[in-house]
């Protein structure tokens, strides 16, 4: 299987960097939201990984309790 079509068949996932350049906010700021409850992140050695689709469903989420406040 290529790395790509393996990549989409296992999902992708974002290291603190890419999260913090994705969601716009600093470095401190995506490592301390990584470490927070509730927030999709596991770790593999001393990478802190988010995968997309569970940071996508988790934003949706956010949205949402906002909405009913």
């Amino acid at each position: 299987m290529e790395e790509q079509e393996q990549r989409k068949h296992i999902g992708s996932c974002l290291s603190v960097g890419e999260l913090a350049k994705r969601l716009g906010v600093s470095l401190p700021t995506a490592h301390k939201l990584v470490h927070s409850t509730g927030f999709p992140s596991f770790r593999i050695g001393r990478r802190v990984l988010t995968p997309e689709a569970e940071l996508e469903t988790w934003l949706k989420r956010q949205m949402e309790e906002k909405e009913e406040i």
